[in-house]
């Protein structure tokens, strides 16, 4: 007895299907130079890795002294990102 499969059930044995391309949301924080210091500072409280950048250059041309908690909270968030084990060594006293 033979049973077909229907035409929605997928076929183990075929390749697997392309993967769509990454898409990035733009988001508030894409455009720092729009943004107003107070909306510039809530915007570092809640970064991406990828936005961290532009919005701490914005940070630092605007020479904003109240951004200094929120950039403070920013590294601590990060801390350890890209570090690995290996270089745990290098943040210990001689």
């Amino acid at each position: 007895m033979m049973i077909s499969m229907g035409s929605d059930q997928l076929d183990l044995f075929d390749a697997p299907p392309e993967p769509p391309p990454p898409v990035r949301a733009p988001t508030d924080a894409a455009i720092p130079a729009g943004l107003t210091d107070e909306a510039l500072i809530a915007a570092l409280a809640e970064a991406t890795l990828a936005d961290v950048r532009e919005l701490a250059a914005e940070a630092e041309r605007r020479r904003l002294a109240a951004a200094v908690s929120a950039l403070a909270a920013l590294c601590r968030r990060f801390t350890g990102f890209g570090g690995g084990p290996e270089s745990a060594g290098r943040h210990r006293r001689p």
